[in-house]
C-alpha cells in the first residue's frame, strides 16, 4: 500500500502502481497521512491514484458560460446575461471569499434576491429577471459540472407588478423629447451644451429614422449621402440575421435639412464629447428627459426604443406602405421569399420607402399632421 518517509522538514509518501514506484511530496505530516489515506482508497477502488483536480470556482463556469452563450446571443442580450451573473457573484462573495460551484443552494438564490431588492436598490421586476437569468446558467453549470455543482433548486420568486405596457409615442411627444433632450444639462446655463447636442441628435436621429440605439452610436459621417438622401446600414450593425447583410434606406427630407447644419462631417455621426469611442445612452439620463416632457411612463419605458415604436406606429397611422416600413426599420419581411427581396435603390420597395420617409413632420411642426394623415387616407 503507501508508507510515509520523514526527509528533511518535509514527508513523502510512497507507493507502487502497476509495478513502478511512485511518491508525493507534502509540507507537514497531517497532509502525508490525508495523502495517503487518499491513495491507499484509489488504489483499492481504480488501482491507480490520480491527483483531485482543482474545483471550478463560480467565476470560471459563468466565463464558459458566457462563451457558450455568445455564439448564439445578440451582444445586447449577452449583456444581460453578464449583468445578471457579475450580481449572482457579487451576492456570494459577500459570504466566500472564492465562491465554488459547491455553494450553490437555494439559500444562495435567496440571498441573491435579498441583495438586488435590498443593497442594490433594484426594483422587484428586474430583480426577478437577474435571478431568472441566474438559475438558468445554475442548470447550465448542472449539467456541465455534474460532480461539483448540486442539482439547480430554483426559488418561487414574490409576485411582482408585471411591467408597463409600452405605448407608440405621438409626433408631438417625441418632438417634445427631441427638443427637452438638447436641454442637457439644464444646469449649464448654455442653450446647446456639449451632453445636450449628443442626447439631442441621438433623439432626432431614431426620431426619423426608427434604427436601434445601437445602430445609431455606430453610425458615421461616411455612411451618409446627404446629396442622395440617403444613409448606409453596415452590416456589423445589424441586430437580425436580415439586417447583417447591410442596407441602404432613404432619409426624411426634414432629418437631411437638420444635418446638414450640424458642422463637421467627419467621425461618428452623433459622437459623445468626451471620448472618442460611441458610448452608451444612459437610460437613467434618458428618462429623465422623457419625464420633464410630461409623456405618460407607458411611453418611455424603453426610452429609446419607444422612437422606433413611434417611427413605425405613426408612419403607418399616415398611410405608408407597411412593408416599406418594415424594411425601413430592418425588420424581417413577411413571406417565403422575403430572404430574396433587395433593399436600396432602384429596388421594387425603394419608391415606396421614400414616399414613406417624406411623411415624417420637422420637429416641432406637428399642426402639419392633420394634412399629412389625411393625404394618407386618400391614397
Amino acid at each position: 500500500m503507501a508508507s510515509i518517509t520523514k526527509r528533511g522538514r518535509r514527508y513523502q509518501v510512497k507507493w507502487r502502481e502497476h509495478g513502478r514506484q511512485r511518491s508525493r511530496t507534502c509540507p507537514d505530516h497531517d497532509t502525508a497521512k490525508q495523502l495517503q489515506r487518499e491513495v491507499e482508497r484509489q488504489l483499492a477502488l481504480h488501482g491507480r491514484y490520480r491527483p483531485p483536480t482543482r474545483a471550478p470556482t463560480v467565476e470560471d463556469a459563468m466565463s464558459a458560460y458566457t462563451d457558450d452563450r455568445a455564439r448564439v446571443l445578440a451582444p445586447g442580450s449577452l449583456r444581460n446575461v453578464e449583468v445578471a451573473l457579475g450580481h449572482l457573484l457579487a451576492s456570494l462573495e459577500r459570504s466566500h471569499r472564492t465562491p465554488l460551484l459547491s455553494d450553490l443552494s437555494r439559500q444562495a438564490m435567496r440571498d441573491l434576491w435579498s441583495y438586488l431588492t435590498g443593497a442594490r436598490g433594484i426594483s422587484p421586476h428586474t430583480a426577478a429577471g437577474h435571478v431568472r437569468q441566474a438559475q438558468r446558467w445554475w442548470r447550465w453549470a448542472d449539467a456541465e459540472y455534474p460532480d461539483t455543482c448540486p442539482r439547480c433548486a430554483p426559488i418561487d420568486l414574490p409576485a411582482t407588478r408585471p411591467a408597463l405596457a409600452l405605448v407608440a409615442p405621438t409626433w408631438a411627444q417625441m418632438d417634445a423629447a427631441v427638443e427637452e433632450a438638447y436641454q442637457v444639462p439644464r444646469a449649464s446655463g448654455r442653450a446647446h451644451s456639449p451632453q445636450g447636442t449628443w442626447y439631442g441628435r441621438a433623439f432626432e436621429v431614431a426620431r426619423a429614422t426608427g434604427l436601434r440605439a445601437g445602430q445609431i452610436r455606430g453610425l458615421r459621417w461616411d455612411d451618409l449621402d446627404l446629396d442622395a438622401g440617403t444613409l448606409t446600414v453596415r452590416g456589423e450593425l445589424g441586430k437580425s440575421r436580415s439586417e447583417s447583410r447591410g442596407r441602404v434606406i432613404p432619409l426624411a427630407p426634414v432629418l437631411v435639412e437638420s444635418m446638414a447644419g450640424w458642422g463637421r462631417r467627419e467621425g461618428w455621426l452623433v459622437p459623445h464629447p468626451r471620448q472618442r469611442r460611441p458610448r452608451s445612452f444612459d437610460p437613467s439620463t434618458c428618462r429623465a428627459i422623457w419625464t420633464r416632457t410630461g409623456a405618460p411612463a407607458e411611453v418611455y419605458r424603453q426610452p429609446m426604443h419607444t422612437f422606433r415604436k413611434g417611427f413605425e406606429t405613426r408612419l403607418l397611422e399616415l398611410g405608408a406602405d407597411y412593408r416599406a416600413v418594415e424594411a425601413l426599420v430592418g425588420h424581417q419581411l413577411p413571406g417565403a421569399g422575403a430572404s430574396y427581396v433587395q433593399i436600396g435603390p432602384g429596388a421594387a420597395l425603394w419608391e415606396p420607402m421614400v414616399a414613406a420617409v417624406d411623411r415624417v413632420p420637422e420637429v416641432g411642426r406637428v399642426s402639419n399632421l392633420e394634412a399629412l394623415r389625411g393625404q394618407g387616407e386618400g391614397q
